[in-house]
């Protein structure tokens, strides 16, 4: 049985590889082609399946969510000028924060602490 899944690079790296010898020892019989690319797919073009980061909202697909997503902030010492250290929401602005391509990242997360942000109005993103 032939099976075509396409994937990130990072996440067939990372998560899939590791795992094949599990997979090829449970099913024999499946010839696996992995096809790595960070677009979506046009199933037509011979994928049977793909495995994607986000919402799962694609219409007209069937989908099954694998796991969950997890965000925390992770701080480094490098950002440290002498004994400043980050202990106030104001302190954020100091070093670059780090985001997915969207940016949506941050608020959400400061809004979970701090529910009046417009004191700072770097944290509130303004409509494009």
């Amino acid at each position: 049985m032939l099976l075509t899944v396409n994937m990130s690079p990072n996440f067939a790296a990372k998560w899939l590889v590791p795992r094949l010898g599990a997979f090829f020892e449970q099913y024999p019989d499946v010839d696996l082609r992995i096809s790595a690319s960070m677009q979506h797919v046009d199933f037509a073009d011979g994928i049977d399946m793909a495995v994607r980061h986000g919402e799962g909202d694609w219409p007209h697909l069937h989908v099954t969510r694998l796991c969950a997503e997890a965000v925390c902030p992770v701080y480094s010492n490098v950002f440290h000028v002498g004994n400043e250290r980050i202990s106030m929401l104001e302190d954020l602005q100091r070093p670059p924060l780090l985001h997915d391509r969207d940016g949506d990242g941050w608020e959400p997360w400061l809004r979970h602490f701090y529910t009046d942000l417009a004191p700072y109005n770097v944290w509130t993103r303004t409509p494009e």
